[in-house]
């Protein structure tokens, strides 16, 4: 993404995350995000090199404002069940309030250059030693063990994801299930 107006930036943004939401990727076209945020085309290319740029750089902006969202929720509580709680609770409403998310991020993973890879990595390598982090307190509490913390992060990440394709749409005490699987798994 190259650096121009900032505000211009933003609103290119929302007008693409408004059609994205709305249409698959190969239905939206640069014209259409441009009318959308009130720009000319050639405005969209001053920011973006082209639609999977766009695509790319909408979902890393969403992805950071979740975790600095994610980490100003947690940064106050010292329970680290209290944390884990709030990491997906955050989680989980952000992709409700924004149901498009996943389906892009999934399109990105299957048909991304070298160059997004990089940047989406390390965009889910945040969120993946957030959740390191808050297990290893686990651990440290001696109230819950994990032998391996990063495995164990990865799999909440995708019990998370694949939870919200599926069961999305049973949103009522979503983040307080998941959690309580998560940490009690599957005991009779």
């Amino acid at each position: 993404m190259r650096i121009a107006d900032p505000t211009r930036a933003q609103r290119i943004l929302d007008a693409a995350a408004r059609l994205f939401g709305q249409h698959h990727y190969h239905e939206v076209r640069i014209e259409d995000v441009a009318a959308k945020a009130g720009v000319s085309k050639g405005a969209v290319y001053q920011h973006f090199k082209d639609k999977e740029d766009l695509y790319v750089a909408l979902i890393l902006h969403g992805l950071n404002r979740l975790h600095d969202r994610t980490r100003t929720k947690i940064a106050d509580l010292t329970e680290p069940e209290a944390r884990l709680l709030s990491v997906v609770r955050e989680g989980v409403q952000f992709f409700l309030a924004q149901p498009y998310f996943l389906e892009l991020i999934q399109r990105v993973d299957i048909s991304r250059s070298a160059a997004h890879s990089t940047a989406l990595d390390a965009s889910r390598t945040r969120f993946l030693d957030m959740l390191v982090e808050i297990i290893e307190q686990l651990n440290a509490s001696g109230r819950w063990h994990a032998d391996d913390p990063e495995l164990a992060a990865l799999a909440l990440m995708g019990t998370m994801r694949e939870t919200l394709r599926w069961r999305g749409h049973m949103a009522d005490g979503l983040p307080e299930q998941i959690v309580h699987l998560f940490l009690n798994g599957l005991r009779k």
